[in-house]
C-alpha cells in the first residue's frame, strides 16, 4: 500500500471521528437545553435558559480555539518529534517511549445501559423475562463505538425486545466509520436481532457506529425495545461446521 494511500484513508478516519464527536457532542448539547427548559416556567425563561447555554457553548469553543492557537504559536509549545515518539504540546517526549495502542477486543458486548449512558436515554426497564431495554421512538439516531479488532469480518447484531414491524426494521440504516452498509433482520430465541456484517480492516483503530431508525410515516407510528449489541467474528463455513460437530 502506498504512502498517498495510507495518508487518504488516515484522513478518511480523521474524518469519520470528528463527525462522530459532532454527533455526541450535539445530543448532548441538546439534552441539557431540553433538561434546563423543561425546569423554566414563563417564556423568558426559556429564552433565558437558550441564550445562556448558548453562550456557554460559544465560550468553550472560543477558549478550546484560543488554547490551540496559543500553543501553535508558543516557543514551547508543539515539541519535535522525536525517535520512537510522538509530538506533544509543552511536554518533552522520552526518547524510545512507543505509541500508545489501542486494545482491541475479538469480542464485544455492550449493554443498553451503557448505550443509553452514551446517547442521553431514558428509562430503563425490563421486560418480562428481565432483560432490560430503552424504549426508542422514530428518527432516532443511536452512537457506540466498538473497540473490535477488524482483522476478520465481524458479525455486529442489535437486538430489539418484543415484537417490531420488520418492514420498518428493514428501513434502519447502519453507519460504520462513516460507510453505509446493509443489514438483514434475524430472529433467535424469539428475539429480533439487525445483523450488519463489518468487513476486514487494516487500522487497527476502533469503529464507531451510527444507527438511525426510520420516520414514522402517516400510516405507522412505532416504539422498538432496544436491547444489548454483540459483535462477534462471523463464523466461515468451516467454523459453522466444526461448532456443530462439537455439539
Amino acid at each position: 500500500m502506498s504512502v498517498q494511500h495510507e495518508e487518504h484513508n488516515e484522513l478518511i478516519e480523521d474524518i469519520c471521528y470528528l463527525e462522530h464527536l459532532i454527533s455526541a457532542e450535539k445530543q448532548d448539547i441538546k439534552a441539557r437545553m431540553l433538561a434546563r427548559i423543561g425546569n423554566a416556567d414563563s417564556i423568558e425563561d426559556k429564552v433565558d435558559v437558550l441564550s445562556d447555554e448558548i453562550a456557554h457553548t460559544l465560550a468553550t469553543m472560543s477558549a478550546r480555539i484560543q488554547i490551540v492557537e496559543k500553543t501553535l504559536v508558543s516557543g514551547t509549545g508543539l515539541q519535535p518529534i522525536k525517535a520512537g515518539g510522538e509530538a506533544t504540546a509543552g511536554f518533552n517526549v522520552e526518547p524510545g517511549r512507543p505509541r500508545a495502542k489501542v486494545d482491541l477486543l475479538e469480542t464485544v458486548k455492550l449493554s443498553i445501559a451503557d448505550i443509553a449512558k452514551r446517547n442521553n436515554l431514558y428509562g430503563l426497564q425490563h421486560d418480562s423475562k428481565g432483560l432490560p431495554f430503552c424504549a426508542i421512538r422514530p428518527d432516532t439516531e443511536i452512537n457506540f463505538v466498538l473497540p473490535v479488532a477488524r482483522n476478520k469480518t465481524q458479525t455486529l447484531a442489535v437486538n430489539l425486545l418484543g415484537e417490531s414491524d420488520e418492514s420498518l426494521m428493514k428501513k434502519v440504516e447502519f453507519s460504520i466509520d462513516g460507510h453505509q452498509l446493509p443489514h438483514k433482520l434475524k430472529i433467535v430465541e424469539g428475539t429480533l436481532r439487525l445483523i450488519c456484517y463489518l468487513p476486514r480492516s487494516k487500522t487497527k483503530n476502533k469503529t464507531y457506529v451510527s444507527i438511525v431508525f426510520p420516520k414514522a410515516t402517516a400510516d405507522a407510528d412505532y416504539i422498538v425495545k432496544l436491547s444489548d449489541v454483540n459483535c462477534v467474528p462471523k463464523l466461515s463455513v468451516v467454523d459453522y461446521l466444526k461448532k456443530q460437530a462439537k455439539r
